[in-house]
């Protein structure tokens, strides 16, 4: 018998907007876990370097979070969502 893991995908992102954004960034994510837990939200630049990190707490089912992205430079950048368990990455546009 062969036995297969499956791992579900309980943090996902759901949308960033605007993208490209200007000031600001909706990150809309689900939380299935079946529990409250802190979400670190995380900013990368195109060379990997982390240049932004942020807290939130997040509920059951659908979240969002808004992100001041003001002050940073024109660019490409990956947004990470982090629960301790799983993480989830999508890129976004800074106009």
């Amino acid at each position: 018998m062969i036995a297969y893991a499956f791992r579900l995908n309980l943090l996902k992102i759901k949308t960033l907007s605007p993208n490209p954004a200007i000031d600001y960034l909706n990150v809309v994510f689900t939380d299935n876990s079946q529990q409250v837990s802190p979400i670190q939200i995380e900013v990368f630049d195109v060379s990997g370097k982390k240049i932004k990190s942020e807290e939130t707490s997040s509920t059951i089912g659908e979240n969002t979070y808004r992100m001041n992205v003001e002050e940073l430079p024109s660019g490409l950048y990956l947004l990470r969502i982090n629960d301790g368990n799983q993480m989830q990455s999508e890129r976004f546009v800074k106009r």
